[in-house]
Parts: C-alpha cells; sequence; structure tokens
C-alpha cells in the first residue's frame, strides 16, 4: 500500500527510491536489533501481534525501527526492557504469554484497554 501511494504521488523516475528510503529503516527481525536480547524484542512484537498494534492509538516507531527502545511506551535500562507504558492506547485482544519473557520488566501499564 506504501509504495502504490508512492508512485500515484511521485513522478517517473522516483517511485523506486522513495520506496526503498521509506523502507530503509523498517523494522527487519528480532535478530537484527541488537538493543536488547532477541527473546524480549520477539515479546514486543507478539504483544503488538496479538492486541492489535495497527489500531493502537498511538505507536510511533512501533516495527517502523530494529531500535525497539525508541518503541512508543517501551522504556529500556542496562540493555533489557524495564517499563511498558501502553495505558489507554486503544489495545484490544490478548496479552500473549511471550511477555513473562521481559525479565527485567520493572513496570507494566496496560490499563484502560480491551484486553483477555
Amino acid at each position: 500500500m506504501l509504495l502504490g501511494a508512492l508512485l500515484t504521488f511521485t513522478g517517473a523516475g522516483a517511485p523506486v527510491a522513495q520506496a526503498q528510503e521509506s523502507l530503509a529503516g523498517a523494522f527487519t527481525s528480532c535478530a537484527a536489533q541488537t538493543q536488547i536480547p532477541e527473546v524480549e524484542c520477539e515479546a514486543l512484537v507478539a504483544l503488538y501481534n496479538g492486541a492489535n498494534g495497527a489500531g493502537w492509538t498511538t505507536k510511533t516507531n512501533w516495527l517502523a525501527t530494529d531500535e525497539p527502545c525508541s518503541w512508543y511506551g517501551v522504556t529500556c535500562d542496562a540493555g533489557h526492557v524495564s517499563e511498558l507504558n501502553l495505558g489507554r492506547n486503544g489495545l484490544s485482544g490478548s496479552i500473549p504469554t511471550e511477555l513473562g519473557n521481559l525479565s527485567s520488566l520493572q513496570r507494566l501499564y496496560l490499563d484502560n484497554n480491551q484486553l483477555a
């Protein structure tokens, strides 16, 4: 869909370069990032996928960068996720069991969402 929009609104020759530039910062995989352990990154991705991340009120940087510590509501300390603050953010669905892999998580705010 992004590529289609770029093709529609850009001149000849520009769509490919702009599409590549737009995708350059895209999330590739938890194995590719280096900020936190892969298993913690996978837990965050499971939360996004299981709680309708595409429909969140604010989802800045989620699955858009290979820097999970820059994702909205994620705080890291000493190379681990230490806080998730996603209260009142339109999460819906289920809380994944993978969140148990966030071994250094000290604060979890998921209040006022539609989670099971």
